[in-house]
């Protein structure tokens, strides 16, 4: 599960993404894409702070809003379109980053330790804590980061800070990505209740990538658990598409 998370957060963040939606096809007949690829340059977009709770009416919607606060870093949004132990664990994982400053004794130590200590996790042994949950009987690693990111009650202001800390750049890489041709795709999206299941699919990976989405507080997020869903993996139904 663990696995799964970073794969959709390098696949999101490094290999571009698909936002436009003038380019999204409507799938109609199985397996057809339901984004499309968008080429040639776009503006830059400066992050905002979202004014209200942030609401998913759709999968689609949640991969494209995730799209789009990928393209320029909006961690809070970006949190936002998360289930609630992803969440956790995205900040645990960040938290860890941020914990790395200190460790190899960086130029941003001192900011880092700062940070740390405003939220309460200077005294937090985040790497070792990883290491004995990914010992043999452990819950793992992915469960020692989620517990580190549940730990912080202001998740939102701490992911803003910490995005502040390591990546300073952030002007300059929002301009990079925005000439960077868009190129991972949502497909196949199948919704069964409060469950749904896609495909990423990106010509710069070697294969295709699962993703799936839970709704959680009437707004429909990413979660690294696969939901139970009654029709068999591969095969979808036109009924169950998501255009």
């Amino acid at each position: 599960m663990f696995k799964f998370s970073l794969i959709v957060a390098a696949t999101l963040a490094l290999a571009g993404c698909s936002s436009s939606n003038d380019d999204r096809a409507k799938s109609e007949n199985g397996g057809e894409e339901v984004a499309s690829e968008v080429k040639g340059e776009r503006k830059p977009r400066k992050p905002t702070i979202p004014s209200g709770p942030i609401v998913n009416a759709s999968p689609q919607e949640c991969f494209e809003r995730m799209i789009a606060a990928t393209e320029v870093k909006d961690v809070v949004t970006l949190l936002a379109c998360f289930a609630t132990e992803d969440r956790n664990r995205n900040v645990g994982m960040v938290a860890f980053q941020v914990e790395r400053l200190v460790f190899f004794q960086t130029d941003q130590k001192d900011q880092a330790l700062a940070l740390l200590t405003k939220y309460h996790l200077e005294k937090t042994d985040i790497m070792g804590m990883m290491q004995i949950f990914d010992s043999p009987g452990g819950q793992g690693a992915a469960k020692a980061v989620e517990i580190v990111g549940s730990q912080v009650k202001d998740q939102t202001a701490f992911m803003q800070e910490a995005a502040d800390l390591l990546n300073p750049d952030l002007k300059d890489e929002s301009e990079v990505a925005a000439k960077q041709p868009q190129t991972t795709k949502l497909a196949d999206v199948k919704v069964e209740g409060d469950f749904a299941e896609g495909t990423l699919k990106n010509k710069e990976l070697d294969r295709d990538e699962p993703i799936y989405f839970v709704k959680e507080n009437g707004s429909w997020v990413v979660t690294a658990n696969p939901p139970e869903m009654e029709t068999p993996p591969g095969k979808v139904s036109e009924d169950k598409l998501v255009d």
